[in-house]
């Protein structure tokens, strides 16, 4: 397995860029600014962070739209059946921006749903089991239902939010599907597909030309009918199920959600194609079809990231392409070229998502590759003239998530240590095209619970926000959940809220912690491999 650079994008002192298409540069001409930047401490990052809400300033008094600071969280849910499990999840909007009142209580609104939305279909499901005998637990144990958003779009006109959910009540397979909200962000009402776009009739046609340009034919059930498949679809909007019940929401139509460069169309298991199929997707962008979107709807953040396929429009009109050509499963050579100029390079992984980021008037191209055990890696590279690459990273987002904006987004980093999970914390992009830690850690997404197998002597605190805690012993038999890391530290939870910081040595394994094996010191360690 290659190896990347985490530690420089987490604000620790390093000078030295790896770059996958040539040499090891130091301090090159294409991130000189980058090097210099990292070599600050963690805290110096409020500075940038303080740059760029000047530019944000600056940007809302020329009139454009202006991003807005969204904070997710993931909260789980889990229901006890003897001794299984069922599991559940759904994210938490907050809004930090001030002045949008009504925003903020549709955010606040659409939280408390997904959760009762969660919580409903977990109850239901252990109905549906109640009385199975003993025999049946592993079997429960696999029972979930995982709801998980994102706002592909937050800014001063809307906020565009893609709800994925993924679960399993049993039988031959999970399902996968999709919802869509898109809120106007002074009034915080939703906004409907015709509310967007100036003729909705067209969209049928559209949209059969387009998937089939996307997808083989085969991929859909009725190539012949898809026209029709989506005209229907489109007429179930306000309309309330037969099999729905009482007081159910009418149906939506199709599901869309609106970004900075078009409208995006997601297709659930069943809707067009078999199941084996997977979900669809299709982006109608503002350049190929100027006249579909309203003007209003058009305007888009100075500062934006926007999530793409092989191509996209830059804002000078210069087409950006990513051609990938495989020379085995795993190492790719990628072409990327911006109008007449080029890059080839290799790229570890056996698949990829591509990002433009736009920030501060400069285009960066984000490849996040995927490797054995869905490890990913984002891979950074400069549009500015020539394209190149500027760093390999160990960061990744989070599945399901789409980033939006530049100074508030969110980036994961595999750790295996006390366990095996990831952590996350928010970054913002500087003016070299690097994402920069706002904090020193990584909060941990996981839900393994630790118990002592004998006492402990440990840092512990009252609270997550203390900075400094009193040396204690923790006692044997008291149950540890997973807060956040920095590498060194890990802290952990007990029951009555109490933060235990523990520092185990960080090469070889097992790991020791406070003179011992982790293995004799805790049970219900869970690696990975």
């Amino acid at each position: 397995m290659k190896k990347r650079i985490a530690a420089v994008l987490i604000a620790l002192s390093t000078a030295t860029v790896f770059s996958a298409c040539g040499d090891v540069k130091t301090e090159n001409e294409g991130a000189k600014a980058t090097a210099e930047s990292t070599g600050n401490e963690v805290s110096d990052t409020a500075e940038q962070s303080g740059s760029s809400e000047a530019s944000s300033d600056e940007v809302q008094s020329e009139g454009n739209l202006t991003n807005l600071e969204v904070e997710t969280e993931t909260k789980n849910v889990n229901k006890k059946i003897g001794n299984a499990v069922l599991s559940g999840k759904y994210t938490q909007f907050s809004l930090k921006t001030e002045g949008y009142d009504k925003l903020a209580e549709a955010l606040e609104s659409y939280s408390k749903d997904r959760g009762a939305e969660v919580e409903k279909n977990l109850a239901s499901y252990e109905d549906n089991m109640a009385g199975e005998d003993d025999s049946q637990e592993d079997y429960k144990s696999n029972i979930f239902y995982e709801s998980t958003s994102s706002a592909v779009r937050a800014d001063s006109k809307v906020v565009s939010i893609l709800e994925n959910v993924y679960s399993y009540a049993g039988g031959a397979h999970p399902s996968t599907w999709y919802t869509t909200y898109t809120y106007d962000s002074k009034t915080g009402e939703e906004l409907k597909l015709g509310d967007i776009v100036n003729d909705k009739s067209v969209l049928p046609e559209i949209l059969d030309k387009e998937l089939k340009k996307a997808y083989p034919e085969e991929t859909f059930m009725e190539p012949e009918n898809l026209k029709e498949d989506i005209e229907t679809i489109m007429g179930y909007e306000g309309e309330v199920s037969e099999y729905a019940e009482e007081g159910a929401e009418p149906q939506r139509g199709l599901t869309f959600t609106l970004g900075n460069n078009g409208l995006t169309f997601y297709f659930s298991n069943y809707e067009i194609a078999p199941y084996a199929a997977g979900c669809q997707q299709v982006t109608l962008t503002f350049d190929e079809y100027p006249d579909l979107v309203k003007d209003e709807y058009k305007e888009h953040s100075e500062n934006y990231i926007t999530k793409f396929n092989d191509s996209i429009i830059l804002e000078n009109n210069e087409e950006l392409k990513v051609d990938v050509s495989t020379s085995d499963d795993y190492d790719n050579e990628y072409t990327i070229s911006v109008g007449d100029k080029s890059i080839k390079c290799q790229i570890y992984g056996f698949s990829n998502d591509n990002y433009l980021v736009h920030n501060g008037g400069k285009d960066y191209l984000y490849i996040q590759a995927c490797e054995d055990n869905d490890y990913r890696h984002i891979n950074i590279f400069s549009l500015d003239g020539n394209p190149e690459m500027l760093l390999a990273t160990d960061l990744y987002f989070a599945f399901d998530y789409y980033p939006s904006d530049p100074a508030n987004m969110r980036l994961c980093t595999h750790y295996d240590i006390l366990s095996t999970y990831e952590g996350s914390r928010k970054y913002h992009v500087n003016d070299a095209g690097i994402p920069m830690a706002d904090s020193d850690y990584d909060l941990i997404d996981s839900d393994v619970v630790l118990t002592l197998k004998k006492n402990l002597k440990a840092e512990v605190r009252n609270s997550a926000e203390d900075e400094k805690g009193e040396e204690e012993t923790v006692s044997a038999g008291t149950k540890l959940s997973f807060y956040a890391t920095n590498g060194t530290y890990v802290d952990l939870v007990t029951d009555d809220g109490r933060y235990v910081r523990v520092y185990p040595s960080t090469e070889g394994y097992p790991r020791i912690v406070d003179g011992q094996n982790e293995e004799d010191v805790f049970d219900g360690l869970m690696y990975a491999g």
